[in-house]
């Protein structure tokens, strides 16, 4: 696939018009990828050859230095991370460098600060991106400010498990979730409700960035179940796990997931009948959601129509666990 195709999700945010974000959201999202994926050398390459990185007092400049310092930071095998990117302003000083500031919001395990706890850290993002002769758009400057940061305890005795993306490349392979695909799961989810007898149900399918791909609610059902189905959908893709667990994660770590509703203004919905649609190698390419009964009937309306293509369904129990 061409780099021409890769189209990614804008990062909730705003720029000039006719100014396209997609290849600064590539480099935010490769960035955050490389740190969660433990890959230090992946890390400096999203910088230009004298890119200045000030994670807090420090000042850093070039990949070599940049390399360096994730280097040692990332060397406890148990160190665990997982970043979240939201609210991009991109301002345009020419037509290959633009202005950025965005929230960056990170939970990590972090042996070398707690055994015990979780830390959840939200801050902002400033600085200059500079897109190069290939095409792709790097950190000019990067700066990190912190605004505040938890500590929240650990609800099981080992470190949390965090589901790493792939790391999105320009020209690497992906599996698409395409608009038949995805009207079909919203098709055969509504035949089953019918067929249940559930209430009238809404169903949303997203695809792996965020997108709104297919779309229905069936008569009668309510006219926030649009808001609730996405954002199931949405909440799922953003924490990489199926909305049953997401529910079970928010009863166990209330602080936290307070701090992700704040963080991405309401959108994530923590309960039953978020999906996350994977391909035959696990990968998750899209998500669905569900709204209108019982959270355990909307998940089950959402499975069902994953499953009717051909397609893994995870709904928090993990792909192919008996539910």
């Amino acid at each position: 696939m061409s780099s021409d195709t890769v189209r990614v999700s804008p990062i909730v945010g705003s720029t000039a018009p006719g100014f396209d974000t997609n290849g600064i959201s590539l480099l935010l999202l490769g960035f955050s990828d490389a740190v969660d994926a433990r890959r230090p050398q992946e890390i400096a390459e999203q910088f230009t050859a004298d890119g200045l990185f000030k994670p807090g007092d420090k000042a850093i400049r070039g990949p070599a230095a940049v390399e360096a310092f994730y280097g040692d930071r990332l060397r406890d095998p148990r160190r665990t991370t997982r970043h979240l990117w939201s609210n991009l302003r991109v301002a345009p000083t020419a037509d290959d460098l633009a202005d950025i500031r965005v929230v960056l919001s990170n939970y990590a395990f972090d042996p070398a600060v707690s055994e015990t706890e979780v830390q959840l850290r939200v801050g902002n993002v400033s600085g200059v991106c500079a897109k190069g002769p290939d095409g792709r758009w790097r950190f000019a400057e990067h700066v990190y400010e912190r605004l505040f940061a938890l500590r929240l305890p650990l609800s099981d005795p080992q470190p949390p498990s965090v589901q790493v993306p792939p790391v999105l490349v320009p020209g690497a392979p992906m599996t698409l979730l395409t608009l038949e695909q995805a009207s079909q799961i919203v098709d055969a989810g509504l035949a089953r409700a019918l067929e249940l007898k559930f209430r009238p149900m809404t169903i949303a399918v997203l695809d792996a960035g965020g997108h709104l791909v297919a779309f229905k609610r069936q008569d009668r059902s309510g006219i926030l179940r649009p808001e609730i189905a996405q954002g199931k959908a949405w909440g799922a893709l953003g924490m990489g796990h199926g909305g049953r667990d997401l529910a079970r994660r928010a009863v166990e770590a209330p602080a936290f997931y307070a701090a992700i509703a704040a963080t991405s203004q309401g959108r994530v919905i923590p309960v039953g009948g978020g999906v996350l649609i994977r391909d035959a190698d696990g990968d998750i390419i899209g998500a669905v959601g569900a709204s209108g009964d019982h959270p355990d009937n909307d998940e089950a309306c959402a499975v069902y129509g994953v499953e009717q293509i051909g397609l893994v369904a995870d709904g928090g129990h993990g792909p192919g666990a008996p539910r």
